[in-house]
């Protein structure tokens, strides 16, 4: 079975000052699930280099970003997932946490 990713807030149209999403990853091993922050919207350009916790905290960004996750399981199934754009400005005075 190859491992699932989501997450609770895929994407904002409204820009937004930061947010914090939750990540859920199903029959993964902790240490092999990676995540990046990214302008680029292909994550096969893009390199994942953050060791993923439950909460990803975005803050302090300006513009479109993708949010990138990959994860190979304990069989070494691999899957991976790209977000919807998160439109970010940092002078904006919405602050989501989810």
């Amino acid at each position: 079975t190859l491992p699932t990713i989501s997450i609770d807030s895929n994407g904002s149209v409204t820009p937004i000052k930061g947010i914090n999403v939750g990540v859920n990853v199903t029959e993964a091993n902790k240490n092999t699930v990676l995540y990046e922050i990214s302008t680029e919207s292909d994550i096969s350009k893009v390199t994942l280099t953050n060791t993923l916790s439950d909460t990803i905290n975005i803050q302090g960004l300006n513009g479109t970003y993708y949010l990138h996750i990959a994860v190979t399981d304990k069989a070494g199934n691999y899957q991976d997932f790209t977000s919807l754009p998160f439109t970010f400005d940092k002078s904006s005075s919405s602050n989501i946490s989810l």
